[in-house]
């Protein structure tokens, strides 16, 4: 993942350096090592260094502020070292461009916000010793065991376990997670395994077929068919990044009885439209935060029939309250399936239908199987999970803290997500064309958008103009970054 701060001035290297070193000791901070005993999961560790910021003092001509971006995209391994990267480079208007990066095996959109807020703050105090931190003063800090997630296996006791320097990543809801439980790093592969196993005989009951009135998650999953176009054998990811304003954007929702997510899904599933797509019903991917309720409205149970933890019966993913401090990751894939020329009511009851039915392992096979399975194995099981036409990810509402980079004022902020590395033949092989990421930053919303199609999305400037001309046609303003 990658977030941007512009600002309009030119910001000291010296606060960002005191940044650096507020996240490597926050979540950021931490690689990832492999088990010693089978059925054990990775653990994530504290990396005890980071990464030095990249600073360029020559400017940036602003009509290069994307194809910089998509450059500071390098691979991250946080098998070998810290999952994250700062840099910023000075632009031609005498302002500043910052770049995170960061791993997403260490934690969602949400808590990455969460760990640049907790960064921001607390670079106001006193400063860190410096950016190379010790692994014994991260041993000292408190730490998180992984479970498998809401969509099924256990829920981990954090009072049953003392708190160490050890998190364990849990893959059996297709993305790595960090939760509220810690266990010391001697022994506890043993632990872990033991745990893993004993869910996996408990829970993994396929002949048992499936359990009344239980709703099948795979059911809103898109089969692949011959009629979708053919994706070209060559290209690269195209980028584009635009803001409305957001009191406009949703009164327009609202005149249609939806919503300001029902307005971002239905904009980028035309703008897949407007380049050429040619099959008339697009699947769309949308993310769902799968956290628990903020403390004035405690968790309940989810039934089959109820959707992922959010403030129902909306077409919304719930937006972190203030308070609220993300961890790891925590999100479900749900499928919306949504026809060519469908007004808003119809895009926000596909919404609310695919909320309905998060994707998840099949009933009676536990997500804790994929740790039992050798790496190629369960590579191939979870291969093109949640890839459909679009994916459509409303991160929510940026933090106040994150509108300045200490004195400096943020003019913008975008986030998305990058494939560094990607080869053309990988490309090919996706199935998704277009991303779509939304970020409300004080009274705008910030649309970032990634193109996956060389064909439909040849340029960032065509898509760039692509998504002008679809919220123009709307009745509304966008403008480019």
């Amino acid at each position: 993942m990658q977030g941007l701060w512009r600002t309009a001035d030119v910001v000291d290297p010296m606060l960002l350096e005191a940044v650096v070193a507020r996240l490597a000791r926050g979540v950021l901070g931490r690689r990832i090592v492999r088990p010693r005993v089978p059925g054990a999961r990775f653990a994530s560790v504290p990396a005890g260094w980071s990464y030095p910021l990249a600073y360029r003092a020559e400017p940036l001509a602003l009509q290069h502020i994307t194809s910089w971006a998509d450059a500071q995209a390098r691979n991250l391994d946080p098998s070998r070292g810290p999952g994250f990267r700062l840099s910023a480079v000075l632009l031609s208007d005498g302002g500043t461009l910052v770049s995170l990066l960061c791993s997403h095996v260490l934690t969602d959109a949400r808590g990455l916000l969460a760990a640049v807020d907790t960064a921001l703050r607390e670079t106001a105090g006193p400063p860190p010793g410096g950016a190379a931190l010790s692994a014994t003063a991260h041993d000292t800090a408190t730490s998180h065991r992984a479970g498998t997630g809401p969509l099924g296996g256990h829920a981990t006791d954090s009072a049953s376990h003392p708190a160490a320097g050890t998190a364990r990543l849990s893959f059996g809801d297709r993305k790595p997670a960090i939760s509220t439980a810690g266990s010391t790093r001697t022994g506890s592969d043993w632990a872990d395994a033991r745990r893993t196993w004993s869910t996996v005989i408990r829970g993994f009951r396929p002949w048992r077929g499936r359990a009344h009135n239980a709703v099948d998650p795979t059911s809103s999953r898109p089969s692949p068919t011959a009629e979708l176009p053919a994706k070209p054998a060559y290209g690269r990811v195209t980028s584009a990044f635009v803001h409305v304003d957001a009191a406009a954007w949703d009164a327009l929702a609202a005149a249609s009885d939806a919503t300001a997510n029902t307005l971002f899904v239905a904009t980028v599933a035309n703008i897949l439209w407007d380049s050429g797509f040619s099959v008339d019903r697009i699947h769309a991917s949308l993310p769902v935060d799968l956290r628990a309720q903020r403390p004035a409205d405690p968790p309940r149970q989810t039934t089959p029939s109820d959707p992922p933890r959010q403030t129902a019966p909306s077409d919304t993913p719930r937006q972190t309250a203030p308070g609220d401090t993300p961890r790891g990751n925590s999100l479900a894939m749900c499928a919306a399936s949504i026809e060519r020329g469908a007004d808003l009511a119809a895009v926000r009851e596909a919404c609310r239908a695919a909320f309905a039915h998060p994707d998840g392992a099949p009933p009676g096979v536990p997500p804790e199987l994929l740790h039992l399975l050798p790496a190629r194995l369960a590579h191939l099981a979870t291969s093109g999970a949640g890839e459909r036409d679009v994916l459509c990810s409303n991160i929510g509402r940026v933090p106040d803290s994150l509108l300045s980079l200490g004195p400096h004022r943020a003019l913008g902020v975008a986030a998305r997500a990058v494939h560094p590395g990607i080869t053309p033949r990988q490309l090919h092989h996706l199935r998704t064309r277009l991303s779509g990421y939304l970020l409300q930053v004080g009274d705008h919303y910030r649309l970032a958008l990634v193109g996956l199609d060389a064909r439909l999305f040849p340029s960032d400037t065509q898509l760039r103009d692509l998504a002008i001309e679809r919220i123009t046609a709307l009745g509304l303003r966008a403008d480019a970054w």
